[in-house]
């Protein structure tokens, strides 16, 4: 029961409930990404010089391999 209550207190009961529900048109999905050291200096780096967000990157990363997988 206590580990319910911290669960919601920290939001992740709502959040697992958006996870399983559609996501309506127009809105965003959270997700999340882990990336090992040496990956998110180089995607920091990266970002940095061409004065982009790393959030921005990471979606053309995506994109890209979504054309790639077109079915």
């Amino acid at each position: 029961m206590a580990k319910a209550k911290k669960a919601k207190k920290a939001g992740l009961g709502a959040m697992s409930a958006r996870a399983k529900a559609p996501a309506a048109e127009g809105k965003t999905v959270s997700t999340t990404i882990r990336l090992d050291p040496e990956r998110h200096d180089r995607l920091r780096t990266v970002a940095f010089h061409a004065r982009r967000s790393m959030h921005s990157l990471l979606v053309e990363g995506v994109d890209l391999m979504l054309a790639k997988h077109k079915g």
